[in-house]
């Protein structure tokens, strides 16, 4: 019987049929042998991906003034919801409009304005067998007045441990294009670091400050006695609002103090620093032992009665403690070799 064998490449359903035989022996310990013949039937697996079709062939969305979700694109209940992803093709940047690359939600991540705000944008759904594309139009309400915002965000001061309790530490400063606008500065939060800079668990140090609103400026007054407070910074959150319009969203600042330590009562000691020396010192090979070779010297001048030592890398000479005057301390041959002063 002439049997058709293919080889491994071509194996495969297409080859193979709707059936096909296999035929299994076992043979035992003494030449007995037994057949049994397999039958495969092949099915053809139906392909269980569908179009991706979205449920509107457009779309219109629109934010009420300060809401920030626009709403979700669905795709119609025939379509696959196996491995999709949404991005928009067309249209602004992602810290404008985003959306949910799984869900299709969509949320305006831009500024609040005065004005409407509108968007034409082109959406993509894809997955790895099919893709849709839907164009969707924002409209972004907006909320008929401007609003206050800080001229700098992030502010850093320098602050005496011995300041004065009333002396104003910072001056904040806002704008609003409203004619009738009526700013108020507010403390949000205020956090602290000890002098090793880990942050302090106290919730209470706003009571430090009070912040005075003056038409578009907010002062910051120091409101207690910081002398003994062991702190090396403090990080007060601020706001501004528009009292004549309650809508507007309040702007946020930050005020980093950072807080001085107090001079210690001891006198300060002058650092001492090596003079420039030379990079290399030749001597005789035959030179006696306990010769001059070197002085090395400090700035500022030892004075006299001061404690002061001088120390040596190389064993290879004994300095003054008192001048830094060095001898050798044994006899050498003709080669180099580094020596290195620390005072």
């Amino acid at each position: 019987m002439y049997t058709n064998q293919l080889h491994p490449e071509f194996v495969d359903a297409t080859a193979l049929g709707s059936s096909f035989n296999l035929t299994a022996r076992v043979v035992d310990g003494v030449g007995n042998t037994q057949r049994a013949t397999i039958i495969v039937n092949i099915k053809k697996e139906m392909n269980t991906d569908r179009k991706l079709v979205f449920e509107q062939n457009s779309y219109n969305l629109t934010a009420a003034p300060g809401e920030s979700g626009l709403g979700q694109l669905r795709l119609q209940s025939t379509s696959t919801s196996k491995g999709i992803v949404f991005s928009i093709t067309e249209g602004v940047h992602d810290d404008v409009i985003h959306i949910n690359n799984r869900t299709g939600e969509l949320r305006y991540k831009g500024e609040i304005k005065k004005d409407d705000q509108e968007f034409d944008l082109k959406i993509l759904v894809s997955s790895s067998t099919s893709f849709a594309v839907v164009p969707v139009h924002i409209l972004i309400r907006g909320i008929g007045s401007f609003v206050p915002k800080f001229t700098r965000k992030d502010n850093v001061v320098t602050i005496s441990r011995t300041l004065p309790v009333e002396s104003v530490i910072h001056e904040f400063t806002a704008t609003d294009l409203d004619s009738d606008a009526e700013l108020k500065f507010q403390i949000l939060t205020t956090t602290a670091k000890d002098m090793i800079g880990t942050p302090l668990q106290d919730p209470d140090f706003s009571r430090l400050f009070r912040l005075e609103s003056s038409q578009s400026k907010g002062r910051l007054i120091l409101d207690e006695d910081i002398s003994a407070l062991e702190v090396l910074s403090l990080r007060v959150e601020v706001q501004v609002s528009d009292q004549r319009h309650p809508d507007e969203i309040p702007d946020r600042a930050t005020l980093l103090i950072l807080v001085t330590a107090l001079k210690s009562s001891q006198p300060e000691i002058p650092l001492l620093q090596l003079n420039r020396m030379p990079e290399l010192i030749t001597l005789p090979a035959n030179i006696d032992v306990g010769s001059y070779v070197y002085t090395v010297a400090a700035k500022p001048s030892i004075v006299d009665g001061a404690r002061s030592e001088f120390w040596r890398a190389a064993h290879c000479g004994i300095p003054s403690k008192r001048t830094g005057g060095g001898g050798t301390c044994c006899s050498i041959s003709s080669e180099q070799f580094d020596v290195s002063s620390s005072v």
